[in-house]
């Protein structure tokens, strides 16, 4: 069975902790993240390349929004590794 959103990867939905930003807050951070790459680069932008910088910075807000929708619970924490060495350490 394919989960119905990111959350719900074991047929159970997840809620996370995470608040929803509406879709205006969601603009507004778009549009101030193009104005600050318009002023670093805007006269080495042509038109093709302002377009895609739009569309990127879409993406990239989706696909943040998707990661923070993805509760965790807390045994999926990535692990950390710890290694024992052999001797002394200098």
């Amino acid at each position: 069975m394919a989960p119905s959103s990111p959350g719900d990867l074991d047929g159970k939905a997840t809620q996370s902790r995470y608040p929803a930003p509406d879709d205006a807050t969601l603009e507004t951070l778009r549009r101030q993240q193009e104005a600050v790459l318009k002023t670093l680069f805007g006269e080495a932008l042509n038109q093709r390349q302002i377009a895609e910088m739009q569309l990127s910075l879409s993406v990239q807000a989706a696909n943040c929004e998707i990661l923070h929708r993805f509760a965790l619970n807390n045994a999926d924490e990535p692990a950390f590794m710890f290694g024992a060495t052999a001797g002394q350490l200098s």
